[in-house]
């Protein structure tokens, strides 16, 4: 019984025994013996009535509960496995799974300002779309190797970390998930009807790794631009690819860096982690000493921010600034066709450079 009808009770009660104080002292005991039991019967059917009204109460009360509370397509998850990578100042990247294939799987992303001052405490989910967001949390369903037959994408609650170090330990609360699909450049859509995900309380604790953070010379000279360029190969409707390259010396041999953009127009403006989001890891590059084309070390990136403050299509200016990017000597390997970190290579890093070039179309 909830604490509103027990006050109610009590109320009642004593405006009852009140109105019992009214008969007079001189009727005989019958009498006084028929009104005890009159009353006594009064009584009675005022506590039935208020009975009848508690239970009204409740039922109302539980009505509203029902009505207010969220029903959820699915509920809970328990965390059987899962690994954590720990990159210092930059982020976090955790994977959970419930169990072995077919299984569902969660994954935590803390990235931007949070990631570089990620530690011990309680962050807040918001609704972001998933290309954009700092604290990303999200659950797939029924994976085989990562192929899943549904994506959600967390909307609220609340991740308490208590434990960062070879360990990541800590609590999901109170999460809301919305089924979503995500695009090629991360950008994440609700489904129509789609279904939800509540979680009142997931704890978790999993092995971390820390990555060694990129460190960078002091003594490394920044990079002064005097050529750039921008190309851009249009596709259908707002898709592109554009590829910048700015030279510190219009002759060979020269440092060049480069990066390559590629997907919607809309989803490339604003900050974006290099760890994530739709710039790939080896999309961003700095080649020393290069001539016609062949350098003598290239350097892919491996932390950093890009701020793209203008994009357009050709003719438009592209505008962006590079900070705190961090880069690893890579050579790359025909056989896969893809850049592999040298061991104990060196590193190149750029603390800040204003990037830009009027955006141009492909020499033929």
């Amino acid at each position: 019984m909830n604490s509103w009808a027990v006050r109610f009770l009590v109320v009642v009660g004593l405006l009852v025994l009140v109105g019992c104080g009214s008969d007079d002292s001189d009727k005989d005991a019958a009498n006084n013996g028929n009104n005890v039991n009159n009353v006594n019967n009064s009584n009675n059917g005022n506590n039935a009535n208020n009975s009848n009204n508690v239970n009204n109460l409740n039922n109302s009360n539980n009505a509203n509960n029902a009505n207010n509370a969220e029903v959820c397509d699915r509920n809970g998850f328990s965390v059987a496995s899962g690994m954590a990578e720990i990159y210092p100042n930059v982020g976090v990247h955790a994977e959970m799974r419930a169990g072995e294939d077919p299984t569902d799987v969660m994954l935590f992303y803390f990235l931007g300002t949070v990631g570089r001052n990620f530690g011990p405490g309680t962050y807040m989910i918001s609704e972001q779309n998933y290309a954009n967001c700092s604290i990303c949390v999200t659950v797939s369903a029924e994976c085989v190797d990562f192929d899943c037959t549904r994506d959600f994408l967390a909307v609220s609650g609340a991740i308490s970390i208590d434990t960062v170090d070879d360990r990541l330990t800590g609590t999901l609360s109170d999460a809301r998930f919305v089924e979503v699909v995500v695009d090629d450049n991360d950008v994440s859509t609700p489904v129509e009807d789609g279904q939800t995900w509540c979680m009142e309380e997931t704890t978790f604790d999993v092995p971390a790794e820390v990555n060694a953070p990129v460190e960078c010379d002091p003594n490394q000279p920044q990079p002064v631009l005097v050529a750039e360029q921008a190309v851009m190969q249009p596709g259908e409707g707002d898709l592109f690819e554009l590829r910048y390259e700015g030279r510190t010396s219009e002759t060979d041999p020269t440092t060049v860096i480069t990066f390559d953009l590629e997907g919607e127009l809309e989803s490339q403006m604003g900050t974006t982690d290099f760890v994530a989001g739709p710039l790939c890891d080896s999309c961003a590059r700095v080649g020393v000493n290069c001539t016609a084309g062949t350098c003598e070390k290239t350097f892919v990136v491996r932390t950093g921010n890009i701020d793209i403050n203008r994009q357009g299509f050709i003719g438009d200016e592209f505008a962006a600034l590079l900070t705190d990017v961090r880069y690893t000597e890579h050579e790359f390997d025909t056989e896969t066709s893809t850049w592999v970190e040298v061991e104990d290579g060196d590193t190149y890093c750029i603390s800040s450079l204003t990037i830009g070039a009027t955006i141009t179309e492909p020499a033929d």
